[in-house]
């Protein structure tokens, strides 16, 4: 039995559907809660919340462990019919305030989170040299869990890139962690569910789903920034692996490199990419506040607009990504036209 609270925090641990029909106890259960304008509400209400910076525990204190979870997977469900962008903002939200929240948990209940993620692991206490000190004493690591090899390679996936056996130990054919690697995968899983149901949720259909789409995409979307340049959102599934994992690593807060930012922020102008995921990211990266993130955003399209788009083919290419398609631009428009998207708004620059 999962601990209320727990669940109410972490409602990635279960599966919504099965979730649903259990507690509202319906004969159409995804169809009434689609359709309750409370839990519609709750959901529209978290969404917005986590976009502006707000945190999960601020709303948790006046939900029920039934309305913390619905309004959860409805918000995925709102935010992934406005836009990918959103959805893939929000995502990344509700992955930093569950990341938050783990650091006060206990090692029994990061394990328990970790089993219901399908992440079998084993307590095992390994000391690894690690560095040697300038007075000549060499410094241990504690690993204190392990799995089998497979095991990390199946729940990783042939696509994973933010996670993968690069610097990892591995002895007699496990794969060795720290209370760090283990959150780290922990997100990584809960991603990957997240993003699974918010694919198959945004079929869940009501007149409140639609006009919180509407207000939400009003709000947060591109058309929201009066000014802007034109904008459009971007097609995920057509992206160039490089540029999705340098999207997702700077949503989530990790720091960018040069050669990343500069390949992102390229990128994004040849393909009027939205500036408020540009926005998003460098918020980030520089600690700074929505507005003066956006401004900056904007200013950056706009000179980069005038340059030939980051081709990792010639050179540094091997910092970002082993296995560069070429010209990234090409490759993504390529994409989209195969796909039938008819987004023939999408142009490369013509450069110096």
């Amino acid at each position: 039995m999962i601990a209320l609270n727990l669940l109410a925090k972490y409602p990635f641990i279960v599966d919504f559907q099965e979730y649903v029909s259990r507690e509202a106890q319906l004969p159409d259960s995804m169809a009434e809660i689609a359709g309750d304008p409370r839990l519609v509400g709750l959901a529209l209400e978290r969404v917005e919340s986590l976009l502006k910076g707000g945190q999960v525990e601020d709303l948790l204190d006046r939900l029920t462990t039934f309305e913390a979870v619905t309004s959860f997977y409805l918000g995925l469900a709102i935010a992934s019919r406005a836009s990918r962008t959103l959805l893939a903002t929000l995502v990344s939200r509700e992955l930093q305030e569950a990341s938050r929240m783990f650091s006060r948990e206990s090692e029994e209940t990061l394990l328990y989170i970790a089993g219901r993620l399908g992440i079998e692991v084993k307590r095992e206490a390994f000391r690894i040299p690690w560095v040697v000190s300038g007075d000549g004493k060499t410094v241990y690591r504690l690993l204190t869990y392990s799995m089998s090899v497979w095991d990390y390679l199946r729940l990783l996936g042939g696509a994973a890139r933010t996670v993968s056996l690069a610097n990892s130990f591995l002895i007699g054919g496990r794969v060795l962690l720290d209370v760090k690697g283990l959150r780290k995968l922990i997100i990584y899983r809960a991603r990957h569910r997240m993003e699974e149901e918010a694919a198959r949720l945004a079929s869940l259909e009501s007149p409140l789903i639609a006009e919180a789409v509407e207000s939400l995409a009003k709000e947060f979307g591109p058309e929201s920034s009066p000014g802007a340049i034109e904008a459009r959102d971007l097609d995920y599934d057509s992206l160039p692996d490089c540029v999705r994992d340098i999207i997702e690593k700077g949503l989530s807060g990790g720091m960018l490199s040069d050669s990343e930012f500069f390949l992102l922020v390229t990128f994004m102008a040849n393909v009027r990419g939205p500036p408020r995921l540009l926005a998003e990211i460098i918020g980030r990266q520089l600690d700074l506040g929505g507005e003066e993130a956006l401004s900056l955003s904007l200013k950056l399209l706009r000179v980069a607009s005038k340059f030939k788009p980051y081709d990792c083919s010639k050179g540094p290419g091997s910092e970002i990504c082993a296995d560069c398609p070429g010209d990234l631009v090409k490759y993504y428009l390529s994409r989209l036209r195969s796909k039938g998207s008819g987004r023939k708004r999408a142009r490369r620059a013509r450069g110096p």
